[in-house]
């Protein structure tokens, strides 16, 4: 019962730093590294990710980018491209109150039937890396 409270007691101190954080005055954009599943495949991930960006612009949410990114892996001292993982970087732009439809639905379910999440982080790079 002590672990519990502790856990909660953390949780809620976290939450609430995260609430303080700095707005990012740069370029706001979200990493994720994914692991393909059995039967899951580049090209699968790859399509889902399309249909992400596709949701993006079918909003009016033109400055947001989703692009798909090899993740290296170094086997035997040289740095190869992974057959297992990938990389999606999120740009994004101005995008105020969307709600989630059978598109953003299919598009999710279509990453989720290739690949499982391993790393999710959000950055503040300097205004402009992104075009």
């Amino acid at each position: 019962m002590l672990k519990l409270l502790i856990t909660g007691a953390l949780l809620a101190a976290a939450t609430a730093a995260s609430a303080q954080a700095p707005a990012c005055t740069g370029q706001f954009v979200g990493m994720r590294v994914s692991k393909l599943k059995p039967g899951g495949s580049m090209a699968g991930f790859a399509e889902a990710a399309r249909a992400n960006q596709a949701w993006y612009a079918s909003k009016g949410f033109k400055d947001d980018k989703v692009i798909v990114v090899p993740v290296y892996e170094r086997s035997g001292g040289v740095d190869k491209p992974s057959v297992v993982k990938v990389s999606t970087i999120h740009v994004y732009g101005n995008t105020p109150g969307w709600k989630k439809d059978a598109a953003w639905d299919a598009f999710v379910a279509k990453y989720n039937e290739n690949a499982s999440i391993e790393s999710d982080v959000k950055l503040c790079l300097p205004k402009g890396t992104f075009r």
